[in-house]
């Protein structure tokens, strides 16, 4: 069975890490669960659906928790029966490893609801 990202540790991000770019970034984005974007090479972004405004409060609190434990903070927009994040490595302005990993335990979580 093939690893998933979730399964790593989140990477400390630093001045020095690299940006995810092109075929780099394409290839990291595979191993992702479907429908996560990479906005403008910039920042990865996903919507993730829920019954109720109770079960995406509930999912943000756990994202929020994940993003203390890891000291990696998305942008999490929460509305009824949805929640959209959006994440990048503002140390490098860009999409890193730390971001992929980050976002794959973002997909486990929902998927562990």
């Amino acid at each position: 069975m093939k690893e998933s990202p979730a399964d790593s540790p989140c990477p400390i991000c630093t001045k020095d890490s690299p940006k995810l770019l092109g075929k780099d970034l394409a290839i990291q984005l595979g191993t992702l669960k479907s429908e996560w974007q990479a906005i403008d090479n910039h920042r990865l972004k996903k919507r993730f659906s829920f019954k109720d405004f109770s079960s995406a409060l509930t999912y943000v609190n756990h994202v929020a928790a994940l993003a203390e434990e890891v000291n990696h903070h998305p942008d999490l927009h929460l509305s009824w029966g949805q929640v959209i994040i959006e994440v990048w490595s503002h140390v490098i302005n860009g999409i890193s490893q730390t971001d992929i990993v980050f976002a794959a335990k973002c997909d486990r979580i929902f998927e562990e609801m």
